[in-house]
């Protein structure tokens, strides 16, 4: 088994990413390693300002583990939120999530 996985993420500017994720690092930590961006997981992880929202596919959201309270409080605060809204400071990367289609949430 791999320890990094591929992932495809599309940045704010609707840019296409292939990035590699380390299995165990929160998918925010992987973006920001990766992609710059602005305002981009700005709590640091705590989650406690949803700046890193993301879309999962519909397709691949088995992949991705639970959401917790605290995650859901966030959301409820956030705009532009869907069925497919997740935070990246919340989603531990696994194995699953290889070739998974991730879209950055645009900074309203």
């Amino acid at each position: 088994m791999s320890d990094t996985i591929v992932l495809y993420v599309i940045d704010r500017k609707g840019e296409k990413h292939t990035i590699n994720a380390e299995v165990g690092k929160t998918l925010k930590d992987v973006i920001i390693r990766e992609i710059e961006m602005d305002h981009f997981g700005d709590c640091g992880g705590c989650c406690a300002c949803a700046t890193c929202h993301v879309y999962i596919e519909s397709t691949s959201k088995w992949a991705v583990n639970g959401f917790g309270q605290d995650e859901k409080d966030m959301l409820e605060m956030a705009e532009g939120v869907t069925d497919e809204s997740r935070l990246g400071c919340q989603i531990q990367v696994n194995p699953e999530m290889d070739g998974m289609t991730i879209t950055v949430a645009q900074d309203l």
